[in-house]
């Protein structure tokens, strides 16, 4: 069945009514590490930078003004980046009307999609979700991680961060067991 080293990353309830999926994000340390020593570093500079706009020139003074506005507007952009990587989980609920999906942080829902289940096609494993180069190239070196994509409408929409085959199968084979979407039902085991 499915191990217990996924069951501390995927966590799923079904009270015969509605399907409770939460998956912790699985850690990408490069990034975390990265920004972390970004981070604090960009700290010290901005701490530097401070005292040289009190203490300097004209000249010397705007350039240091703008650097240190450019530089505070990208720890602004990088700083929620590694709080999600450190601290943040999907939540996907589905029952027979709706199929949500939350994300967050510390208990705070930061966005919520909803989805009527009626409307949702086909459930699968999408093995192509990461187009940056970049990320393939992490995930080459960790193993195909997918994310579970399901068509509605004219959409194609994803969830599941950074999931490896095991994982993405045993969680569509939940969804599918409820008989909530195409009223596909498979024989529980």
């Amino acid at each position: 069945m499915f191990n217990d080293i996924y069951q501390k990353r995927i966590r799923i309830d079904f009270d015969g009514s509605e399907l409770q999926i939460n998956l912790i994000g699985k850690k990408d340390w490069v990034v975390i590490i990265f920004l972390t020593i970004w981070t604090i570093g960009s700290f010290f500079g901005l701490k530097g930078d401070f005292n040289i706009v009190i203490h300097s020139i004209w000249t010397l003074k705007n350039f240091i003004l703008i650097r240190f506005i450019m530089f505070t507007i990208g720890e602004i952009c990088l700083v929620p980046i590694l709080i999600w990587n450190l601290f943040g989980k999907e939540s996907i609920s589905l029952n027979k009307r709706f199929f949500k999906i939350n994300y967050v942080i510390f208990g705070l829902t930061l966005a919520s999609k909803k989805y009527k289940t009626d409307s949702i096609k086909k459930i699968e494993i999408n093995n192509n979700s990461y187009s940056n180069s970049f990320e393939n190239a992490l995930n080459d070196n960790e193993g195909s991680l997918k994310r579970i994509t399901f068509d509605y409408g004219k959409k194609v929409i994803e969830f599941g961060t950074r999931l490896d085959d095991i994982e993405a199968n045993y969680i569509i084979e939940e969804i599918k067991k409820t008989g909530y979407i195409n009223g596909i039902k498979t024989a529980s085991t």
